[in-house]
């Protein structure tokens, strides 16, 4: 006479609770925010935080990321290419007032004969007119075709490693170089250090405000949008 087969043991027997225990409750799933992206995840476009690492000096954090990838430019590389820029457009000043003055027959850094025996302000200021007409137009021969013709270099930034980017992707063109350079940077920045008594705060606070802004902007990178990021750094992937 055949026996009755034993009952089917369950894959995953439940543990038997005592009377009045309540079931444990399984942890929920991750719910997915309105914009359909998993909870967790950094946003659209967005590259998740990295940790900091140990740097010569102690903890330090990853540069910041820029707008097409690349991280952005450390303060220290922003001046040393606004130095060599500088001593660039200093030295073709003075090839223009040396060629203005050959041409003329007349002294450049005065105006006009009656400015001659000029002290104090007068002189001052007569000079400051021209210097910063000669390096609007040393800038203007110089800085804006290269950026223009370069896509966002110049001599001190191939140096420095760095590169003039604009935040919607678009490339440098001559009327942006133009605008940013003369207008924003040089009208703009000269007529700001003309204030009295604020003038010189503004203009040095643009300088250094790369240094606590996150995306490392100066102020006169604000009305056209511009970041500078390193160029010997792969785009960071997500």
């Amino acid at each position: 006479m055949s026996q009755d087969p034993s009952p089917p043991v369950p894959d995953d027997p439940v543990p038997e609770q005592p009377p009045g225990a309540r079931r444990p409750e399984r942890p929920d799933p991750p719910i997915d925010d309105p914009t359909g992206r998993p909870s967790g995840d950094p946003p659209p476009g967005e590259q998740p935080e990295k940790m900091p690492y140990p740097g010569p000096f102690g903890m330090r954090r990853p540069d910041p990321i820029g707008p097409d990838g690349r991280p952005l430019a450390s303060w220290g590389r922003r001046v040393l290419a606004f130095v060599l820029d500088s001593m660039i457009i200093g030295l073709l000043s003075l090839l223009l007032g040396a060629i203005a003055e050959g041409a003329t027959g007349e002294d450049v850094l005065v105006i006009g004969e009656e400015n001659r025996n000029a002290i104090g302000l007068d002189a001052i200021w007569s000079d400051v007119g021209v210097g910063v007409a000669a390096t609007l137009l040393a800038t203007l021969l110089y800085v804006v075709p290269m950026l223009a013709r370069t896509n966002g270099f110049t001599v001190g930034r191939r140096v420095a490693r760095t590169q003039l980017v604009r935040a919607d992707g678009q490339p440098i063109e001559l009327w942006f170089a133009t605008t940013r350079e003369i207008f924003v940077k040089g009208l703009g920045v000269a007529v700001v250090a003309a204030l009295p008594g604020l003038g010189p705060i503004i203009v040095a606070a643009n300088y250094l405000w790369p240094m606590a802004d996150t995306q490392r902007r100066a102020l006169h990178d604000f009305p056209l949008d511009t970041r500078t990021v390193r160029t010997n750094a792969e785009p960071a992937t997500s």
